[in-house]
């Protein structure tokens, strides 16, 4: 692929030369950047309180295994030639040296990414905004099959499967109305679409099934700025196909982007500024919010200083369970940020990498994995010291996209 791609072709840095910079990095400690725990959100609208057996039970837990696993991604360049885009997914294991052991080929650019859970081999590929959607087999490095979106609709991003593997769920938005959205229900089998739920809100995007398949999780975005939505996050029953639940938040300025859910429904959200809003405007920024069930009634968005700095969209989220610190990555300001989720206490923040995208944690617990750079580098973030670690990462993954999966190919 190297003989494609003008973007990716200038660069072989190795880890080490990568961690140097690192190193050089500015590193603001909490006591500079957010000395007290900043205070929650305005109080908004009302709002029927979640049910603690609902809100509580968050994804299934994965058990922490003593590998780190392999880090998959979507990626795209132009040929050099022709000036064509290519798209593509990467499979990069951290367990070998973090040597590259897929590259497919695909349509579009991959964002979302779904891994079956009868046969984790298979995973789902969302097109954000668009009407990609695939199934690729890991094993073999072929897409298997393609997903033709509803009449009249485009995939926004994000899917999810049902625990037992027989149904996926998936973000759609009308083509002719930018922020109606809705939910559609697909035989995994056949991908025959076999209904629809709302969700509760305008531009729908990021979802996650929590309460071992009974409710669904999703971001709304909001649509225009001029219009009187907001960005909120939803909780569909899939039985009832209902929205049960809303967490609304009341800054009108930012959406609802990407989430992250413990086991015990702990909640992390990064924000982009609402739709029509001008992202080189240097008041204009992203957001990222915390939600505690039974504690929070809604979201508690980060305050000032740093909120400033996240100039754009805050695009990628992880909660590492153990520690229950969090990591966000902010592209256009350069930033990488940890927090502590029970405070909101800024602990490091990296503050010249190169455009820091997507944002994981390895199987084993023990790192963060942050894709940084026009040259698709990864980074190795020590979870209890939140320094890098200059002997392991990659040089080049080929990962350009918004979104890490910490995958345990099988």
């Amino acid at each position: 692929m190297d003989r494609y791609l003008d973007d990716l072709l200038q660069s072989r840095r190795t880890f080490l030369k990568a961690g140097s910079a690192v190193a050089a990095a500015t590193l603001l400690g909490c006591d500079k950047e957010n000395p007290a725990p900043p205070a929650g959100t305005k109080t908004g609208p009302s709002n029927k309180p979640l049910v603690p057996a609902i809100a509580a039970v968050g994804p299934e837990q994965r058990p922490i295994l003593t590998k780190m696993g392999s880090i998959v991604g979507g990626g795209r360049g132009k040929n050099r030639t022709t000036g064509e885009w290519l798209y593509w997914l990467s499979v990069v294991d951290l367990d070998q040296g973090g040597r590259q052991t897929r590259d497919i080929k695909t349509a579009f650019f991959p964002h979302g990414m779904s891994p079956h859970p009868k046969h984790p081999h298979r995973l789902m590929l969302f097109q954000k905004i668009g009407k990609g959607c695939c199934e690729v087999d890991l094993r073999t490095g072929k897409v298997l099959r393609t997903v033709s979106t509803s009449e009249g609709y485009k995939f926004y991003g994000h899917g999810a499967y049902s625990p037992d593997g027989r149904h996926f769920y998936c973000t759609e938005t009308a083509t002719d109305d930018a922020y109606r959205g809705l939910l559609n229900v697909r035989d995994s089998a056949s991908h025959k679409v076999l209904g629809e739920m709302p969700t509760g809100g305008k531009e729908p995007h990021d979802c996650i099934l929590i309460d071992r398949g009974k409710t669904l999780v999703v971001t709304n975005g909001g649509g225009h700025v001029d219009n009187d939505g907001f960005g909120s996050v939803t909780y569909v029953n899939t039985a009832t196909r209902q929205v049960e639940h809303t967490l609304r938040f009341t800054d009108a300025t930012i959406n609802a982007g990407h989430l992250w859910l413990t086991s015990k429904g702990h909640l992390a959200v990064v924000s982009a500024p609402r739709t029509g809003l001008d992202i080189k405007d240097p008041k204009v920024h992203g957001a990222l919010s915390f939600f505690t069930p039974g504690v929070d009634k809604q979201p508690r968005t980060i305050g000032e200083p740093v909120l400033s700095k996240m100039r754009g969209e805050t695009l990628s989220v992880v909660i590492h369970e153990p520690s229950m610190v969090v990591g966000a990555t902010n592209p256009e300001g350069n930033l990488l940020t940890f927090w502590d989720f029970t405070t909101g206490r800024l602990l490091k923040s990296y503050t010249n990498l190169v455009g820091p995208r997507g944002i994981t944690v390895t199987l084993d617990q023990k790192y963060f994995v942050v894709s940084y750079d026009h040259a698709a580098l990864l980074m190795l973030i020590d979870a209890k010291t939140l320094e890098p670690v200059a002997k392991q990462g990659v040089s080049k993954s080929w990962m350009t996209g918004s979104h890490l999966l910490t995958h345990d190919v099988a």
